[in-house]
């Protein structure tokens, strides 16, 4: 049972010790490329140019993962950012369109109200004449089929003769 243990356990041991092996690299204090021990120019020449390279990789790494991988400068583009956005959209839509619509339907009934009263002069034939012209066109229309059919004609199929 040990054994299976240790079995299944080689590859996440082994894969933590190559992490802490590149952790050593990139911050350790320890200089893996010492050229001053080989004499051979070609050796101190490979090991100049790995030096550089893995010098701009490990200063790529350090400065991601000093910021954290930028998670915090995605996190501000992406949801803080939008947010205010979103929440600007949403106070103009309901500002000018629903407090619009709500203001306008309070002062179209003040000034329907106030019109109605300037209107009102207590004269019964005003009142009968203001009947005539409402009903006048609701009889045209449903009382005579002749003129639902002037009325209701389909205008681009008679603009097509």
């Amino acid at each position: 049972n040990f054994l299976r243990f240790l079995i299944d356990s080689i590859s996440s041991v082994s894969l933590s010790l190559v992490g802490v092996f590149i952790s050593c690299i990139i911050y350790g204090p320890i200089d893996f490329y010492r050229r001053d021990s080989y004499k051979n120019k070609g050796i101190n020449s490979l090991l100049e140019k790995l030096e550089n390279f893995f010098g701009s990789v490990s200063l790529a790494i350090q400065n991601w993962s000093y910021n954290r991988g930028y998670i915090d400068y995605l996190y501000e583009i992406f949801f803080v950012r939008g947010t205010l956005l979103l929440s600007k959209l949403t106070s103009l839509l309901e500002g000018w369109i629903i407090d619009g619509i709500i203001n306008g339907t309070g002062t179209s009934t003040l000034l329907g109200g106030e019109g109605a009263r300037l209107g009102e002069g207590g004269r019964i034939s005003s009142y009968l004449f203001g009947l005539m012209i409402g009903i006048t066109p609701l009889l045209t229309v449903f009382a005579f089929p002749a003129s639902q059919e002037f009325l209701f004609q389909d205008i681009t199929y008679t603009s097509m003769k």
